[in-house]
């Protein structure tokens, strides 16, 4: 949540409980400090349950927050898709594909003192499976297949 909808929610509740003023710039900053994590979809959740459950503005309001907005994202929790791996050549079943980018500069391939090229290890999600679904979001990685990678002039490791 931003700094606003935090500003906003303890503005309903001094509005809702009556208090003119009880949070001052300090304290505004340590309470955020313990609460900025919470998504702002539970807002009107945590503030409907304040309202409530409780008599009166809570003592320690980040705590209640808290526990609230931890309830509030236990029944909001929705797992994760998981597949179960399927056997695949191209990649080896691990759902990746690794290799060695060479490093250019200014068009020219960079060497070491040795003369050999050198490169960097990057990946690609194999483009024939779907093993790497439980480990990254689709665009994290580009798909490729091992001709792929090949043809763009780079050097397959395994």
């Amino acid at each position: 949540m931003t700094r606003s909808d935090f500003k906003n929610l303890l503005e309903q509740l001094s509005e809702y409980y009556g208090i003119k003023r009880f949070v001052n710039g300090i304290r505004f900053e340590m309470w955020f400090k313990f609460t900025e994590d919470i998504p702002q979809l539970a807002l009107e959740y945590i503030f409907s349950k304040i309202v409530e459950e409780k008599d009166t503005i809570p003592r320690n309001l980040p705590k209640v927050i808290n526990e609230y907005a931890r309830i509030w994202k236990n029944s909001n929790y929705k797992p994760l898709n998981i597949k179960i791996s399927t056997p695949c050549q191209e990649c080896g079943s691990t759902g990746f594909i690794w290799c060695i980018r060479p490093t250019m500069v200014e068009g020219e391939r960079m060497v070491d003192k040795t003369g050999r090229y050198l490169g960097e290890e990057v990946s690609f999600r194999c483009a024939l499976c779907e093993n790497w679904v439980r480990y990254v979001h689709p665009k994290a990685k580009p798909p490729a297949t091992r001709q792929q990678i090949l043809e763009w002039g780079y050097k397959l490791l395994k």
